[in-house]
């Protein structure tokens, strides 16, 4: 049934994004707003944002920081690295906020959370309150059959810059 819904309704149907955004409003409500007790750092780019993420979060927990990280590659919530079986960007704002949550029950002051311009523009990431957002890189021709154009594209991932 949900695999007809999909069909029927296209990915950026007005419809589906405010499926998206109720969705993820109720996720940050459930999981009562986890990220304003952290610092979030947002990375998004065309390539290197999972490098990236693993290197931010390297380098905070190397210094003192106890950090979550969200990523493609895996996640870490405290000293526990779990892999992402899922292998997408940005995951259900439902799994995100619970693990933000997780995180904060776990001491974390900090998470690095990889974010893909498909969850940008599908309010994958409302609620998140982003304090520091890095764009690794911008290709043009990347993500065109979601996206349409360049231009679209640009300004899904200047999203997170304005929600600093």
């Amino acid at each position: 049934m949900m695999n007809f819904l999909r069909q029927l309704i296209p990915e950026r149907s007005k419809l589906r994004l405010l499926y998206h955004k109720i969705s993820a409003i109720l996720a940050a409500i459930v999981y009562r707003f986890p990220s304003n007790r952290l610092r979030v750092i947002g990375v998004t780019g065309t390539s290197g944002k999972s490098t990236t993420v693993e290197l931010i979060h390297f380098l905070l927990q190397n210094t003192g920081h106890e950090c979550g990280a969200i990523g493609t590659i895996q996640f870490h919530i405290g000293s526990t690295v779990i892999p992402n079986t899922t292998l997408r960007t940005t995951l259900s704002p439902w799994r995100t906020q619970k693990m933000l949550r997780q995180m904060v029950r776990q001491k974390c002051d900090s998470v690095v959370l990889e974010v893909s311009s498909h969850a940008l523009d599908q309010n994958r990431v409302w609620g998140i309150s982003f304090d520091t957002a890095v764009l690794t890189n911008i290709f043009d021709g990347e993500h065109l059959d979601y996206h349409e154009t360049f231009t679209e594209y640009l300004r899904t991932k200047l999203q997170l810059f304005q929600h600093l």
